[in-house]
């Protein structure tokens, strides 16, 4: 059995493939198995990835393209690492990025599944930012609680013990937003956490997820951020639910309730909070504090 799992789907992303397999490869942590899955594609991928003699590639061809989800389900049923870890095929893992991961995991045997900063890079590979995530379980939950993803996909790695357990696969149901799904899915049975450290170079460009799908993502987040709520035994009224979106996740500004219903609905989550324990209350009311700021600063 392998130490690690690396996961990557591939559709199409033939322009960044070979950067993102050679950063894969070149990890100074060598006891893996390299496991790409290509969703169907039509370009040139299928030769890329036959062009590489890394006995620690395992490629996966699906006979026809059924997104991401379908993809990554598919390639966990023959990971056999201990722990699994994403990676996308146009983004760019930094040497040390496998052994950090499974450092901290070692030292944190209570962490399920663990994500890192990572560094924003343009098409060019230029660096244009970092992202600086929430660390800590608590606040990585409270995050999500409020349409927030800090566990960013492509620097994360999980248990294997722990998805079996629990029998946790990608919903194929929330189109572009699968991520944040499964970390809201998970939120009652795991501990999260991040890295304090930069080890995956996440690009943006024209036909990234982010970008060329935005607003369908912004609209299956929101079904899931419902769903999330009611996991957690909140029933918001659709007033109640608007003020809670523009906390989280606003499509657009003509909604946006007044002052006094957004400070009644954060009265109440607070009052809701301290009667059922859900999060740490300092965390829960600084966060709840922020959001009202960022809406009528």
């Amino acid at each position: 059995m392998y130490t690690a799992s690396i996961l990557m789907p591939v559709y199409n992303g033939e322009r960044y493939l070979s950067e993102a397999i050679d950063s894969v490869l070149a990890q100074s942590f060598a006891d893996f198995e390299f496991i790409i899955v290509d969703d169907g594609s039509t370009d040139n991928c299928p030769a890329i990835i036959r062009a590489y003699k890394d006995k620690r590639i395992r490629y996966i061809r699906l006979p026809q393209h059924m997104g991401i989800s379908h993809a990554l389900n598919h390639g966990l049923q023959y990971a056999e690492g201990e722990l699994i870890f994403r990676m996308d095929a146009d983004d760019f893992c930094f040497p040390q990025r496998i052994q950090c991961q499974i450092n901290f995991m070692r030292q944190h045997p209570d962490v399920s599944i663990c994500g890192s900063d990572t560094e924003l890079i343009d098409e060019d590979g230029m660096v244009i930012g970092h992202r600086n995530v929430k660390k800590g379980d608590q606040r990585i939950k409270i995050a999500l609680f409020f349409g927030e993803t800090s566990l960013a996909h492509p620097a994360v790695v999980m248990r294997k013990g722990f998805l079996k357990k629990h029998r946790v696969q990608y919903s194929e149901s929330y189109l572009h937003a699968e991520d944040y799904e499964l970390w809201c899915r998970c939120t009652a049975f795991c501990t999260f956490d991040n890295v304090p450290e930069a080890l995956v170079q996440y690009r943006h460009h024209s036909h990234s997820v982010s970008k060329a799908y935005r607003y369908q993502q912004r609209v299956s987040a929101q079904k899931i951020l419902v769903n999330h709520l009611r996991s957690l035994g909140l029933t918001p009224s659709p007033e109640e639910l608007n003020c809670h979106m523009q906390f989280s996740l606003p499509l657009n500004q003509s909604d946006r309730p007044n002052r006094s219903e957004l400070a009644m609905w954060g009265d109440k989550l607070l009052a809701w909070n301290s009667k059922n324990h859900v999060f740490a209350p300092d965390l829960f009311q600084v966060e709840l504090e922020e959001r009202y700021m960022h809406v009528y600063g």
